[in-house]
């Protein structure tokens, strides 16, 4: 009986999966998750309105072989985890092949509202996000960057890109952009120089 009021609670809720350290060398990523994680099992009153509202699947390390290697892009197979996304190989890029699983499980069992793979970034300042274009909806996937360029001061809106290019096939968010019905895809680019104030 317990495991099913559990259940139909957590139907009740939409997920939010976050994910960091895809690129090893990307190391702010962690920096960032940790905030992350900190602040949602924190007393806090949003942070406790963000538990009650939805249910949060965090991924901190995403490419545990890479980091022990001290690789700066690739996975210990020497693969760009990030460009797997259309189809990962269960024996070389077994993280993206299960993260995937889950995710469309997720899908199956409710909404997944919010996708944000955490990133570092060597050359421009500030925080920002990669999104992806909707050509029916020029708007849609801008209110949340727009929303934490308010809250945020190293959160740069301006910095923000929303195309779909055609290297980026294979990525988390061009990839899951069109399997999940409603959800906004980011990649967070935090960077390795800090904010330009």
């Amino acid at each position: 009986m317990y495991f099913y009021c559990n259940l139909v609670q957590e139907l009740d809720k939409g997920y939010v999966i976050i994910t960091a350290r895809i690129h090893p060398g990307e190391s702010v990523s962690s920096y960032v998750c940790n905030g992350i994680i900190e602040f949602l099992l924190s007393n806090d009153e949003k942070a406790k309105k963000l538990r009650q509202n939805f249910i949060f699947k965090i991924i901190p390390m995403l490419n545990p072989d890479g980091v022990i290697h001290g690789n700066y892009r690739s996975n210990i197979s020497g693969y760009d985890l990030n460009k797997k996304w259309d189809n990962p190989s269960k024996i070389y890029h077994p993280e993206i092949f299960y993260l995937k699983k889950m995710i469309i499980g997720l899908e199956e069992m409710g909404e997944v509202l919010l996708f944000c793979d955490l990133h570092g970034h060597s050359m421009k300042k500030n925080a920002f996000v990669y999104g992806c274009h909707d050509s029916r909806d020029p708007k849609k996937g801008k209110e949340f960057p727009l929303l934490m360029s308010k809250i945020f001061k190293g959160f740069c809106f301006k910095d923000c890109s929303f195309l779909d290019l055609e290297e980026e096939e294979g990525t988390s968010r061009t990839f899951l952009s069109k399997q999940l019905r409603h959800c906004d895809i980011y990649a967070l680019e935090s960077s390795f120089c800090g904010p330009e104030y």
